[in-house]
């Protein structure tokens, strides 16, 4: 008697093992994809708040010098502040004439330190070798002026405006009605670097008043 054995072991057929390779390559791109997108995603993020801390210290610190400061001044057309040069003097000369006109340059005495000193901040439009634009600060030290950018290179600022009222102290004015609380309205706008091909179009304003009560 013959007795016959069949094989009953069975294995994956050669198009199971394709399409399982090719669901297997489907899923690992679309999951390396999605990875590549959250990494992205967080640089972008770290990108953005790196840039937004380094402009609201630079405007923060513009802003508490403005308010504890005095005497907010206007150089002319040139840059100068006639009669008195840089640094500028305690006096009344070269107040801001008129709130309704936007100056892109204002000084005036800080009191940060403890003692008034002479600071100046000024909007210098991208152009030439420098392709940013930037707000500068201008004080004396030691005798010597020094000016230095508070914006960093990766804010591009297109845009600074400062409507400034400076009227006189109130001990110089002989109408009581005249008087009022010397202020500055500041607009900011400009581009923020995320990446080297990436921007992001911030804007912002802010009313500044003096601190130091002109009654």
């Amino acid at each position: 008697m013959r007795t016959s054995i069949t094989n009953t072991k069975k294995g994956f057929t050669l198009i199971e093992l394709l399409v399982a390779v090719a669901l297997f390559t489907v899923v690992m791109v679309v999951s390396v994809a999605a990875i590549l997108s959250i990494i992205g995603g967080n640089r972008k993020s770290q990108a953005i708040n790196g840039v937004v801390n380094n402009l609201n210290f630079a405007i923060e610190s513009m802003v508490r010098d403005m308010k504890t400061g005095f005497l907010y001044k206007c150089p002319d057309n040139n840059g100068d502040y006639p009669g008195e040069g840089w640094p500028i003097g305690q006096s009344t000369a070269n107040l801001c004439p008129s709130p309704d006109n936007p100056v892109r340059t204002v000084a005036f005495f800080s009191t940060l330190s403890g003692t008034p000193e002479a600071v100046e901040y000024h909007f210098q439009p991208a152009g030439g070798v420098q392709a940013y634009g930037v707000i500068r600060k201008k004080t004396v030290v030691n005798g010597t002026t020094r000016v230095e950018d508070i914006t960093s290179p990766d804010i591009n600022i297109k845009e600074v405006r400062m409507y400034v009222n400076s009227p006189l102290p109130a001990s110089q004015k002989i109408n009581a009605n005249e008087k009022s609380q010397p202020s500055i309205f500041l607009i900011i706008s400009g581009d923020a670097r995320i990446s080297d091909t990436e921007t992001s179009r911030f804007g912002l304003q802010t009313f500044i008043s003096q601190r130091i009560l002109n009654l």
